[in-house]
């Protein structure tokens, strides 16, 4: 700095953060997979978000079982409502947290 003080260190990290869903619909009463992809950061959850019921929303937090073998299986019969479904995929690390988005088609 001008004044002869040093300025707080910058530090950042090169992230990635990235999801397949196993369909591009589902039922409600059958289970479906999340395919988790990330680099330099811990996947913790899946956010699911209904477009038509506001109460209609689940956090899935992801184990450290679910990052070995690079899946996450939303339960059968956890979503009530059928219609679009925002899929939120949630990571972090020491810097902070991404998120990405994809969107389903619930159905019957």
């Amino acid at each position: 700095m001008n004044d002869g003080s040093q300025s707080q260190a910058c530090e950042f990290s090169v992230c990635d953060l990235d999801f397949s869903i196993s369909a591009k619909t589902a039922s409600i009463s059958e289970p479906w997979e999340l395919k988790l992809n990330s680099e330099n950061m811990k996947v913790i959850m899946a956010l699911l978000v209904s477009d038509k019921d506001s109460y209609d929303h689940h956090h899935v937090f992801v184990t450290d079982e679910d990052r070995q073998q690079g899946t996450v299986v939303i339960p059968a019969n956890l979503i009530q409502s059928t219609g679009k479904m925002q899929v939120w995929l949630v990571g972090e690390n020491k810097y902070g947290r991404l998120k990405k988005r994809r969107d389903i088609l619930i159905q019957d």
